[in-house]
C-alpha cells in the first residue's frame, strides 16, 4: 500500500488518489498499523493508532536491550504488549 499522498489542484478526486478512505474504520486502522516514524533516515517511533484511548507518545523511555528484544521478538504490536503489561501492573498496585 502506498502511503504518500498526491495532491491535486483541480479537477475530481478518484478513491485512487486516496491512500485509504478516511471513512472506513478498518482501512484507515490497516493505514497507521506499522507506520514508522523516522527522524534523519532512523526509526524513532510508531505512529499511535487513531483513537486510541487515553495513549501519549513518549520520545524517551529507556529499557534494557533484553527486555526491547524480547517484546519485539513476539511481533509487531510489542509496544502495545509492553503498555499492557505495564497497565495491568498499576490495576494491580490501585486499591
Amino acid at each position: 500500500m502506498n502511503k504518500s499522498i498526491t495532491s491535486q489542484t483541480s479537477g475530481t478526486l478518484d478513491s485512487d488518489d486516496y491512500p485509504y478512505d478516511p471513512d472506513d474504520p478498518k482501512a484507515v486502522a490497516d493505514y497507521w498499523n506499522g507506520a514508522k516514524i523516522t527522524l534523519r533516515g532512523k526509526e524513532i517511533g510508531r505512529a499511535q493508532r487513531p483513537g486510541a484511548p487515553d495513549m501519549q507518545c513518549v520520545t524517551a523511555v529507556a529499557l534494557s536491550s533484553e527486555v526491547i528484544d524480547f517484546f519485539k521478538a513476539g511481533g509487531g504490536d510489542w509496544q502495545r504488549r509492553i503498555d499492557q503489561l505495564l497497565l495491568d501492573y498499576v490495576h494491580r498496585q490501585t486499591p
